[in-house]
């Protein structure tokens, strides 16, 4: 499975390599919409259609985007691996934010890609690379 290649509508056309694929896999992820076609409906990965599903209960919200997470990567790399928590510091407050981590394999190559989400009474308000956090 690890031939399997992204498609772009950009120049660079087939995205083969695992670190640019899992690039624009992330951008994806981010800017999709969740209605943006109909082909593919409910098949969509969008953190945004995820927090509008479950606004209200962030036990869910981790669920649903840890398996997001692992259906929309999984099927471009031999395996993927998702964790999604909250970040201590935030678990008592009303900002929660939640951190993301990725696992990844194509090939004999692992990876590992981290970001933090925050989360404000369930809106979307920025992401941040968790590298400059130290976690």
């Amino acid at each position: 499975m690890s031939n399997n290649v992204l498609p772009s509508m950009s120049d660079q056309g087939w995205i083969r390599g695992a670190v640019p694929k899992a690039d624009l896999m992330l951008s994806h992820l981010w800017i999709a919409n969740s209605n943006q076609t109909y082909l593919y409906a409910g098949d969509v990965a969008s953190v945004q259609m995820l927090i509008e599903e479950h606004t209200d209960d962030i036990n869910s919200l981790m669920y649903a985007l840890q398996s997001k997470l692992e259906q929309y990567f999984g099927r471009f790399f031999d395996d993927a691996t998702a964790t999604v928590d909250i970040d201590p510091s935030t678990a008592l407050t009303n900002k929660k934010h939640l951190r993301i981590g990725l696992t990844l394999m194509q090939g004999e190559l692992e990876f590992k890609v981290g970001d933090v989400v925050s989360i404000a009474d369930g809106k979307f308000k920025s992401i941040m690379n968790a590298n400059n956090y130290g976690t």
